[in-house]
């Protein structure tokens, strides 16, 4: 049974309500699943809209991002991206990513994004935990920051909470990316989407 990573209320902040869940499949943002088809959610047109080239800075082309906004399907979030395979037809879903807006506001995003952390230490106190801020490589001013909290499951997984806060030159929009990624994603992500 799917079960919800979501913010259930939206005022000034979201808060997050998760329930137990076996696995990292379990887990929703907007009603889809890493594992699914983007086919069940958007049509094979929207999802090639949503592949634009800005979007895919990646020097080994295995993996694909897209990225669609202010989609019909969207209650919570601003935004989803996600990651599917080159060439598959099935456009299976290797990462998920829900985004919030929060531009020029830092401090709401590191207050949510530590809400949602807290929350997920009580689902798994068993998952690898771990918080760090870099530098954004894309930045080469090194004055965009990307501050994250993750779960790193032992099948490699990852559950990630991060806040993006760009420069001004970067002319991107400051937000909170709540990601589900599975362990091949992450690998490829690592070892070969840059070399």
């Amino acid at each position: 049974m799917k079960k919800l990573l979501l913010p259930i209320g939206l005022i000034v902040f979201l808060t997050l309500s998760l329930v137990n869940a076996d696995e990292i499949s379990d887990f929703q943002i907007e009603g889809i699943s890493v594992g699914d088809s983007a086919l069940n959610y958007f049509s094979e047109k929207e999802i090639k809209k949503g592949i634009r080239k800005g979007n895919n800075p990646y020097t080994d082309k295995s993996f694909i991002r897209v990225i669609l906004f202010k989609h019909k399907i969207l209650e919570i979030y601003d935004a989803i991206s996600f990651h599917i395979k080159k060439n598959d037809s099935k456009y299976i879903i290797y990462a998920l990513g829900g985004l919030k807006d929060f531009i020029n506001q830092p401090e709401k995003c590191e207050n949510l994004k530590e809400l949602i952390y807290k929350n997920l230490n009580e689902m798994f106190p068993f998952a690898e935990k771990s918080s760090f801020k870099n530098n954004m490589l894309q930045d080469k001013s090194n004055k965009s920051k990307v501050s994250t909290s993750q779960y790193i499951f032992d099948n490699g997984d990852k559950i990630r909470i991060q806040c993006y806060d760009f420069s001004k030159e970067m002319k991107h929009k400051d937000h909170l990316n709540v990601s589900i990624n599975l362990a091949e994603f992450i690998d490829w992500l690592i070892n070969k989407a840059y070399k």
